[in-house]
């Protein structure tokens, strides 16, 4: 690990965060080795940080803190393709490490995804930095995560680059789930920690966010007439297949899909031909045929005079990169309050090796779609008159001889399950 260093001086000149936007972590892309882990802030010059310094950032032993000069701390993040880069800047009146690194020692926790990172930095003497993953663990080897710290006059800072593959993430979702706390002991004596400041009290109610990802969804909106008011869904998955996430969203009647690795652009959309945004139900990411790439399934109705149809559909992109409807059900058909209605489910695939996709990342087993359970109020078979659908699977009927299907996706291909 990188040697500390007295660095005060140097922080206070170069270093200006702005306050703390919500409980988001803004992270900016830089070039691969613009980011040099010594410690040292230079590199992070003009960078868009959060200042933690306040009562409100205070999470625990509100009654022991007497502020910024007792403990704060100000954060800043950038990534590049492979990693993500920490830089924290705390102050500290008394910096505790004792020999073993006990949990009422001076510390940091990453929360990041699902992943928790503990960071003992070392002292200028005998004791080095400690890093471990979740309860009990070690970062196994170098490589998996890197760390540089430097003392200051009253405090410390500490570097970080995260590799993406240890969290499970990548840079093209528009947010990670996270948030950074820094834990305080200011008596070795009492052996505990006594204050906690974060910039949210857990994962799940902060972000490190992507200022690119974004850019993207902003300009996809404003060229679409469209704000994020607008947007009922976003997720953030892998529709391509390149193992970057994009961003889906369903805004009004329109699903749009943002990323770097998308053909043709940077953003692609379909409208659907719908009376209403309000026609769609939902919109659900999920890897039907289990190649690591999801496809998008919705549930909608459609309508023309009088009557109306509910259908289940399934969207992806085909193996020729064109985005296709390449499945859809009839649910439901009804006519003022007469209605039929078909029963539907999502059937994880059990056993079985998993599968290799296109490009070589492994998904799951997939997921079948089973349609049964015809019911009619209102209908009889003499009374409903219309003619199978030509454009889908059309709804089961109760007085048909067939009462069950049971779909499964496989590449480009959707068979029946007997």
């Amino acid at each position: 690990m990188g040697a500390m260093r007295t660095a005060a001086l140097l922080l206070a000149v170069v270093l200006a965060p702005s306050a703390a936007r919500g409980n988001e972590i803004p992270c900016s892309p830089v070039e691969e080795g613009t980011i040099r882990l010594d410690g040292l802030l230079g590199d992070w010059k003009g960078v868009d940080g959060v200042g933690v310094d306040d009562a409100s950032h205070v999470l625990k032993g509100k009654e022991s803190w007497s502020g910024p000069a007792d403990l704060s701390f100000d954060l800043y993040c950038n990534h590049d393709d492979a990693a993500l880069y920490l830089a924290v800047n705390v102050k500290d009146e008394y910096f505790i490490r004792s020999k073993g690194a006990p949990k009422g020692d001076d510390h940091l926790v990453v929360l990041i995804g699902k992943k928790v990172l503990t960071v003992f930095p070392g002292n200028l003497r005998d004791l080095p930095s400690k890093l471990s993953w979740g309860a009990g663990g070690r970062v196994k080897k170098k490589g998996d995560v890197e760390m540089a710290e430097a003392m200051q006059e009253k405090g410390y800072s500490v570097e970080l680059r995260i590799p993406f593959k240890q969290i499970g993430a990548k840079p093209g979702g528009a947010a990670i789930p996270g948030a950074v706390h820094v834990h305080d002991s200011d008596s070795r004596a009492k052996g505990r920690t006594e204050t906690v400041m974060g910039t949210a009290p857990s994962a799940r109610q902060g972000s490190f966010s992507f200022a690119q990802a974004k850019a993207d969804v902003s300009g996809f909106l404003k060229d679409k007439g469209l704000s994020q008011r607008d947007v009922r869904t976003q997720l953030s998955v892998d529709v391509v297949g390149d193992e970057r996430p994009e961003q889906v969203l369903l805004a009004g009647k329109t699903i749009g899909i943002v990323g770097e690795g998308l053909p043709g652009g940077s953003y692609f959309y379909m409208d659907l031909s719908l009376k209403s945004g309000k026609d769609i139900y939902w919109l659900k990411a999920m890897d039907l045929n289990g190649d690591g790439k999801a496809e998008l399934v919705t549930r909608f109705t459609e309508r023309a005079g009088n009557g109306r149809r509910e259908l289940l559909a399934v969207f992806r992109f085909d193996e020729s990169n064109k985005f296709v409807r390449s499945f859809a059900h009839e649910i439901l058909k009804g006519q003022g309050e007469r209605v039929i209605l078909n029963r539907f489910a999502f059937q994880p695939r059990k056993g079985g090796k998993k599968k290799k996709g296109k490009r070589g990342k492994r998904g799951g087993a997939g997921i079948d779609i089973v349609v049964d359970k015809p019911v009619a109020k209102g209908f009889t078979a003499e009374s409903f008159r219309e003619a199978p659908s030509a454009d889908c699977f059309s709804i089961l009927l109760p007085w048909g001889e067939e009462k069950k299907r049971h779909f499964r996706f496989e590449g480009d291909e959707i068979s029946r399950v007997q």
